[in-house]
């Protein structure tokens, strides 16, 4: 059995963990696998994963902020591979392959996002944005390296695959863990309206408070009976009896958000495939999406549920048509649901990783 490596950032929690804690289930009836990551992993952990070893790479709290700790993570496969041989690696976070290394395996790089689609993002003209930028722009040859290190390149955003132009990339999307079924909602009095990110600007965050400001504090009566359910961040510095900040919750926590939620809001400026989105239509949430990444597609071109990042005023014209014909609007979903069932199905990304893993 060949010994595989998987390289990724963080392991047990982020949208690239729950990739990885995907794929582990089918991979390892063909690999014995090593997962190195920032996280520290029980024989307990190893044993429910089926994972043969695991590797921590500790990084120093004074430098544990990006994008320190994404050079700081690279430079550690300088010397990693001294130690260590494999026949196969699978990376999703930069790591240094040295050449020598390279010869002798295979490397398959997976690219949830590229600095460049940070630098080229459709973001508002802001100080923040622009220092944001120059440092995803000083961080691009990480990403060179690991088109050049590569045998094959997986992307899991078309918007990614665009970027890198190399005939070694291929698009394989994010997968869903299982079959979504579909099931109504009926319009409630009061509808919920459901946000769920990081603390990052290019999530949104910007945007966020400026529609809340122009729906439940400047105009309700033109958005009456919602209330907005806000989770992954503990301030925005905004508050009303129709905003509830719910903070960073534990997955069980954020389950229960979606599951009592109505509309769910996307307001990124960059994307790929994300959880939030799948996980949303997994529990009847009427999706609002920015058009960035693969949102597009994964809505199946419904302009009902997608607006340009750059228009706030095509998203409260949207937004205001979900709360007004709820009933009607939810029904559309079904149309989404089979085509995520059809092209992000498990079964079917894996059997695209597998052939290329072997």
């Amino acid at each position: 059995m060949e010994k595989l490596l998987i390289i990724t950032n963080e392991f047990k929690k982020a949208g690239v963990g729950r990739y990885i804690q995907k794929l582990i289930p089918q991979l390892k009836k063909d690999f014995q696998i090593t997962i190195v990551s920032r996280d520290k992993l029980t024989k307990s952990e190893k044993s429910k994963w089926g994972i043969s070893n695991s590797i921590q790479i500790k990084i120093p709290k004074y430098i544990d902020i990006w994008p320190i700790k994404e050079l700081f993570f690279f430079l550690k496969g300088i010397t990693f591979f001294k130690k260590n041989k494999f026949d196969v690696i699978f990376c999703n976070y930069s790591f240094f392959i040295p050449n020598k290394v390279k010869k002798n395996i295979r490397v398959i790089h997976v690219f949830h996002s590229l600095h460049k689609q940070f630098l080229f993002a459709n973001t508002p003209k802001k100080f923040k944005f622009l220092i944001i930028k120059l440092i995803h722009l000083f961080l691009i040859p990480l990403d060179l390296h690991r088109i050049k290190n590569s045998d094959k390149i997986i992307t899991v955003s078309k918007a990614g695959y665009n970027l890198i132009k190399n005939n070694k990339a291929i698009y394989i999307p994010n997968p869903i863990e299982r079959k979504i079924n579909y099931f109504s909602k009926k319009q409630k009095k009061e509808l919920k309206i459901l946000f769920v990110a990081r603390k990052d600007p290019y999530k949104g965050i910007d945007f966020l408070k400026t529609i809340i400001k122009k729906t439940i504090i400047e105009n309700p009566k033109d958005f009456p009976n919602i209330n907005y359910q806000v989770v992954g961040i503990n301030d925005l510095g905004i508050s009303h009896k129709n905003l509830k900040i719910l903070g960073e919750l534990p997955f069980t926590g954020a389950e229960n958000a979606f599951k009592k939620s109505d509309i769910f809001i996307s307001l990124s400026y960059v994307e790929n495939t994300p959880n939030t989105l799948l996980s949303a239509l997994k529990y009847g949430l009427i999706p609002l999406s920015s058009d960035v990444g693969d949102c597009r597609y994964m809505l199946a071109n419904t302009e009902e549920f997608i607006f340009n990042i750059s228009n706030q005023k095509e998203f409260l014209l949207k937004l205001k048509n979900l709360i007004k014909n709820y009933d009607e609007e939810h029904t559309k979903i079904i149309k989404i649901i089979k085509h995520i069932n059809s092209n992000y199905n498990t079964n079917t990304v894996i059997k695209k990783i597998k052939k290329i893993l072997k």
